[in-house]
């Protein structure tokens, strides 16, 4: 809790070392530029020690992976609550992509990364893995990141990544709250010797 008793959520990048103090400052550069009611709002931030933290306003339901595949029994999401999740997401990217200074490619929209509150409240989050792109810039050469199951083909292929990546991974996530369940699940031998994948839709 701040001083002025406002109530944050504070995220502690774990890795020191130089991804993980890349990914603090692309953060910080990212989201303290953008304003948008379907962007999460930054705080601050504070480096004391080995300690790197951010600030951002709190989200009293968290992601929304913890709803959609939530256990068996525990409260669903309503199909009207689903499609504001939906339509919120569909505002906040369009204005990462041209609404703001520069062309900002999130390269990670997933559950996990979009946070819920009250009133139907969506907000897209995590700018670490983010790329700042000149306004007249379409397209940039980068190392791949993101999370599997909401890669898009690009990145697969080494081409270049556009707007067009995170409208992918946008669409992943689509389905995922229409049919709420992953479309990529992680399976293990029983004998631990080797880990695959495989997707579903």
């Amino acid at each position: 809790m701040l001083l002025d008793k406002t109530t944050v959520a504070v995220k502690r990048i774990s890795n020191n070392g130089v991804q993980g103090k890349r990914e603090f400052c692309t953060e910080i550069a990212v989201i303290d530029n953008i304003h948008h009611v379907n962007l999460v709002k930054f705080r601050g931030f504070c480096v004391q020690a080995s300690k790197q933290l951010l600030l951002y306003k709190f989200m009293n339901r968290g992601s929304l992976d913890r709803t959609l595949f939530a256990a068996v029994g525990s409260p669903v999401l309503e199909w009207g609550e689903r499609v504001e999740i939906v339509l919120g997401m569909a505002r906040g990217l369009p204005y990462l992509h041209g609404g703001c200074d520069h062309k900002i490619i999130h390269c990670d929209v997933k559950p996990e990364n979009i946070l819920l509150g009250d009133h139907s409240q969506v907000k897209i989050s995590d700018f670490g893995l983010s790329k700042l792109l000149a306004p007249e810039q379409p397209t940039h050469f980068t190392t791949m990141r993101g999370t599997w199951g909401y890669l898009a083909p690009e990145w697969l292929t080494n081409s270049a990544i556009s707007d067009h990546t995170d409208v992918y991974s946008y669409d992943m996530v689509l389905l995922e709250i229409v049919h709420g369940r992953k479309n990529y699940v992680v399976v293990r031998h029983i004998d631990d010797t080797y880990l695959g994948s495989r997707g579903r839709i």
